[in-house]
């Protein structure tokens, strides 16, 4: 039951072989080529547990966003969090010029990191002796420092829209 390209001995479901000679990308053992071409839309590869399926639960691929022959894009990531039978949702991005993307489509700087909500807004870290995050905590219009995964509690820095600093507090002195 498995099957090869360029190969008589697959070991797995699916195997495709190639020799490839490129020390560049470019030269791919598979491709994956969609039959029309547009903007937005997603070629990709998707992960399922069962083929009955309509939509993937995760997938990765291929987002165009150049219209003059397709030629620039991004690697798109999606995941889909309910257990319905729906698309997943596009959650990080690399654009063509090597930005990162979280919670957007659009990264503007190397790494670009947004959600709608405060609490999980921004990044943050955990280790044996504690957890910590940083980012801009939306529902009080400021970045913070905080000891806690949510930058709106146990908050230990925090720089408000003025420009004001506050070490120890949540209210930044003047």
């Amino acid at each position: 039951g498995n099957v090869g390209i360029g190969t008589t001995g697959p070991l797995t479901s699916l195997v495709v072989s190639k020799n490839l000679t490129a020390t560049t990308f470019g030269d791919a053992a598979a491709r994956f080529v969609g039959t029309t071409y547009g903007l937005g839309r997603f070629y990709g590869i998707g992960f399922d547990y069962d083929a009955n399926h309509t939509n993937q639960p995760v997938a990765l691929g291929y987002v165009p966003t150049n219209g003059v022959g397709f030629t620039e894009g991004a690697l798109a990531f999606a995941t889909r969090s309910g257990t319905t039978d729906v698309a997943p949702t596009e959650r990080m991005r690399i654009d063509s010029t090597g930005n990162v993307g979280i919670g957007t489509t659009t990264p503007s700087n190397l790494l670009s990191v947004f959600s709608a909500t405060a609490a999980t807004q921004g990044f943050s870290g955990g280790a044996t002796k504690g957890v910590w995050s940083m980012g801009y905590d939306v529902t009080n219009n400021r970045f913070a420092i905080a000891s806690s995964s949510d930058i709106t509690s146990n908050v230990r820095m925090v720089i408000d829209n003025q420009g004001n600093v506050g070490i120890g507090t949540t209210r930044p002195y003047r």
